[in-house]
């Protein structure tokens, strides 16, 4: 639900360039030791890069400290729409997943 929330809300997210999988080399990363050990469904981790993107609104620009904070703000928004059952942002979701279940 949360990448999905994300998707909508930031410009510089790719829901599609996710990986949502437990690889070889990610056993020992946060994400996965906290599903792990402390049975949190649903921890993510997001990554970002300074040298910026190679698609989407920011393609070609070197990435700053504003981009970031952007991102941040735009995770707040999500989480705001996970906690606020009379969300728009659910509505939204729920027409995504039945975009994506076609």
């Amino acid at each position: 639900m949360l990448p999905h929330l994300m998707q909508h809300f930031a410009p510089a997210f790719t829901l599609s360039l996710c990986n949502f999988r437990v690889e070889r080399s990610r056993e020992t990363t946060a994400r996965v030791t906290v599903w792990r050990e402390y049975g949190v469904k649903r921890s993510y981790t997001m990554e970002t890069s300074f040298c910026g993107c190679d698609r989407g609104l920011y393609q070609d620009q070197h990435l700053h400290t504003a981009h970031l904070q952007e991102v941040g703000a735009n995770l707040c928004q999500a989480l705001a729409c996970l906690q606020n059952d009379t969300c728009w942002g659910l509505e939204l979701l729920s027409a995504v997943s039945r975009d994506s279940n076609r």
